[in-house]
C-alpha cells in the first residue's frame, strides 16, 4: 500500500505539475505523508519536486516570463528562512495539521470570499514570493500562493506554468539549505523501493502528460488539480485528528 500510494501521488502530480505549473506537492503530499509520515513526506515531495522543476523550467524555457520571475524568486527565498524555523520547531501531528489547514484554507477560503465579495483579491509580486516561500518550507506546497498571485493579475495560464517552475526550484534550493540535516538523514533512511518508485512514476507522469496537453485546456487542469488536492487534504486532516 505504501508504494502504491507513492507511485500514484508522483504520477498525477507530474501530470499535473506539466499542465498546469502546479499540483505536484498539492497532490502528492497528502499521499506521501499518509504513507509515509510527515516530515518524510515533505522531504520526499521535496526531492522530487525539485527535480521536475528543474527539468520543467528547461522544457517550457521559451514560455517563460523573465521580468516577474526575477522579482518573485528572490522573495520566495527570504520567505523560507521563516518557514524552515516554524517546522523545525513543530511536533509532527500539528505538521500534518497545518498542512491540511494550509491547502484547505487556501483552495476553499480564497475563492469563496471572491465570490461572497464580488471582489478580486490582489496580491503584489513580493508578497506572492514572500508567502510562497513560507508555506513551500512549512508544508512543501509552495504553488498555492503563486496560483492565487496569477489570479489576481490574470496571468496567461501557459506562462504561468512555465515560469513557476524556476520559482519552485529556488524554493527548493533553499529550502534544503535550511534543512540539509534533517533532510539528509531521512533521505538516507528511506527505503530505496519508494526512491525508485518515485522516480519511475514521475517520469511516466511527464511522459503522459504530453499528449494530454493537446486535448487539457490549462484552466480545466487548474480545477481537477484544486479538486484532487482538496481530497487529499480533508483525508490528511482526518488521519492527523482521528
Amino acid at each position: 500500500m505504501t508504494l502504491l500510494l507513492v507511485c500514484v501521488g508522483a504520477f498525477l502530480g507530474a501530470v499535473s505539475q506539466r499542465l498546469t505549473g502546479i499540483g505536484y506537492s498539492l497532490i502528492s503530499l497528502p499521499l506521501f505523508t499518509v504513507a509515509l509520515g510527515p516530515l518524510e513526506g515533505i522531504v520526499l515531495a521535496a526531492v522530487t519536486s525539485g527535480a521536475i522543476c528543474a527539468y520543467l523550467t528547461w522544457d517550457l524555457r521559451e514560455r517563460v516570463d523573465l521580468p516577474r520571475v526575477r522579482t518573485l524568486w528572490p522573495w520566495a527565498v527570504v520567505g523560507v528562512i521563516p518557514g524552515a524555523l516554524l517546522a523545525a520547531v513543530t511536533e509532527s501531528t500539528l505538521l500534518t495539521v497545518i498542512i491540511g489547514a494550509v491547502l484547505i484554507a487556501a483552495i476553499v477560503g480564497v475563492p469563496l470570499v471572491q465570490r461572497l465579495t464580488s471582489r478580486t483579491l490582489s496580491m503584489t509580486p513580493r508578497t506572492a514570493g514572500l508567502f510562497s516561500g513560507l508555506v513551500g518550507a512549512l508544508s512543501g506546497t509552495p504553488g498555492i500562493p503563486l496560483l492565487l498571485y496569477s489570479d489576481s493579475i490574470r496571468w496567461d495560464g501557459r506562462a504561468f506554468a512555465a515560469s513557476a517552475q524556476p520559482v519552485y526550484v529556488a524554493i527548493g534550493v533553499a529550502v534544503g539549505l535550511t534543512q540539509s540535516a534533517a533532510s539528509t538523514a531521512v533521505i538516507l533512511l528511506m527505503p530505496w523501493a519508494v526512491w525508485a518508485v518515485a522516480a519511475a512514476s514521475v517520469a511516466l507522469g511527464v511522459l503522459a502528460s504530453y499528449p494530454l496537453d493537446r486535448f487539457v485546456s490549462p484552466e480545466a487542469a487548474v480545477r481537477v488539480a484544486k479538486v484532487l488536492a482538496l481530497l487529499g487534504a480533508v483525508q490528511l486532516l482526518v488521519v492527523a485528528l482521528l
